[in-house]
């Protein structure tokens, strides 16, 4: 439906939609610019009409504009309410009460994505930390309370039960404890992570129970890019090395996709099709600088004798090893921003 407005007292247009936004980023109009379309009883100014949300107008310090999760339509937040997490336009706050009562789900619409498919280094850095942030001590909370049981099974087996001569019943056993009892932490990590980009805070209690519950995609997910990668290994070793490249997103898959384990593989090698150099370099970079504090780490324990007890090693081990947390958002934000980037595809 066409618009029109006035300006020095003369009427202008019809307009489309498109053409108003235009003249309002070239700020040929303002909020406060009398419009009209037909259907409206007399000339409002821009900022009280529907055409307000559709252009964002700049609001008041602490309100924004977000999208119904039941209509799909734009509204002051101040204007809404929040239901399972999702903001409503008031009006549709019985309706969306009603569907959830019935079994339904929100969001009912497809909601507007923070994500624009930048794939540049610094851009994804940065917005990694913006979304770690705000959730930082509960993702901690839970890396420590699965790996310092992890890490201390693995020092007890390492220096108590195991000899010199079992090294590779030692590999296997730390190898089982990586793959079954640390998908608890990834898959409870990136359940908070995936929360806070939909703008729902999770508890400690839905992290533990999504950790269980995705516990097992994660599991088959891992195996099967596992196997690509011995697989891969055992040919040519370049092979191997692809298969991880490629495979560098099936936990974000799982979890944030809420995919199955092989659905997960198979995503994460559409979605590195055409960009594997890329991913590779971009996460060896970001791999290197998380795993600094715990090279280190590794250096220095042989020289401090206190640190060579297995207890005190495995805590302060699993201490250094906190900052893979942010590479395992980073993992998460690297993931959206490729889903959301159709326009770069290139043979591999």
């Amino acid at each position: 439906m066409m618009w029109y407005y006035t300006q020095n007292g003369e009427r202008h247009g019809p307009l489309s939609q498109s053409g108003m936004k235009s003249l309002f980023e070239q700020r040929s109009i303002t909020a406060d610019t009398l419009v009209w379309q037909e259907g409206m009883t007399e000339w409002q100014p821009l900022n009280a009409t529907r055409l307000a949300s559709e252009l964002q107008v700049p609001l008041p310090e602490g309100d924004a504009w977000e999208k119904c999760a039941f209509s799909g339509e734009r509204c002051r937040r101040s204007e809404m309410v929040q239901i399972d997490g999702y903001w409503i336009g008031a009006e549709h706050k019985d309706a969306a009460v009603e569907l959830l009562q019935q079994g339904g789900s929100l969001p009912v619409v497809e909601l507007d994505s923070p994500f624009a498919g930048n794939v540049d280094l610094g851009h994804l850095m940065r917005s990694t930390w913006a979304l770690l942030a705000p959730c930082l001590q509960l993702v901690i909370v839970l890396q420590l309370l699965v790996w310092i049981p992890g890490n201390l099974a693995i020092n007890y087996m390492d220096t108590q039960v195991f000899t010199e001569d079992q090294t590779f019943k030692s590999f296997q056993f730390n190898g089982w404890v990586q793959a079954l009892w640390g998908n608890l932490a990834t898959g409870g990590i990136l359940y908070v992570l995936s929360q806070q980009i939909l703008g729902r805070p999770a508890t400690f209690g839905s992290a533990v129970s999504a950790a269980f519950s995705n516990w097992g995609r994660l599991w088959v997910g891992s195996f099967l890019s596992g196997l690509m990668m011995i697989i891969g290994f055992i040919l040519l070793i370049i092979p191997g090395f692809i298969a991880m490249v490629r495979t560098s997103f099936v936990n974000a898959g799982v979890v944030d996709g809420k995919l199955g384990g092989s659905d997960a593989v198979q995503e994460s090698w559409n979605l590195t099709k055409g960009c594997g150099l890329q991913v590779f370099g971009y996460m060896f970079v970001v791999g290197i600088v998380c795993t600094l504090p715990a090279v280190i780490f590794g250096a220095v324990g042989t020289l401090v004798p206190v640190l060579e007890h297995w207890v005190v090693n495995a805590i302060v081990a699993t201490i250094m090893e906190l900052p893979l947390i942010y590479l395992l958002a980073f993992t998460l934000v690297f993931y959206r921003e490729l889903k959301a980037n159709t326009t770069r595809r290139k043979p591999y």
